[in-house]
């Protein structure tokens, strides 16, 4: 298999991969519209995620074994990244979800992430900033064909 990656102009390139599609797969994906899961910036005054703090998220779904969240970094107080993990994770990754180059950006990125078997996710910020969370879909025992199919299966 090969991936391909254009630039417009010159560029250094770092690709991580985090996973891959399989059809024997023993996961789903379920997609739908994108809906906010959270936002630092709320309720208004909330203070952002500190310099090398972590915070946790719970799930209320323990059948989710990832998820796909377009992660957007805002209000960033320097250069820095920020990075999505397990929180039962006994260190921390050593890639990034959100790279930001300076002060006052707002940078998304989507994302493929896994929670713990607690069904939490933590987010390290290596710089202070603001972290909003949108989800467009998860990963998931497979669903039975019947779910999706509402005709006569076809022998």
């Amino acid at each position: 298999k090969r991936v391909c990656f254009y630039t417009l102009a010159g560029a250094h390139l770092l690709a991580d991969i985090a996973g891959w599609y399989s059809p024997s797969a023993d996961v789903g994906f379920i997609d739908f519209p994108p809906v906010r899961v959270f936002d630092t910036r709320e309720p208004a005054g909330s203070p952002p995620i500190l310099a090398d703090e972590v915070i946790g998220f719970t799930l209320d779904d323990p059948e989710i074994k990832a998820l796909a969240w377009n992660l957007t970094v805002t209000q960033t107080a320097g250069p820095g990244y920020v990075t999505g993990f397990p929180c039962s994770s006994p260190t921390l990754p050593e890639v990034s979800n959100v790279n930001f180059t300076g002060a006052n950006q707002t940078v998304a990125n989507f994302s493929i992430l896994q929670p713990d078997s607690e069904t939490d996710i933590c987010f390290y910020a290596l710089t202070q900033t603001h972290l909003i969370a949108d989800e467009a879909g998860v990963f998931t025992v497979p669903l039975p064909w019947e779910v999706f199919y509402d005709g006569e299966p076809t022998p």
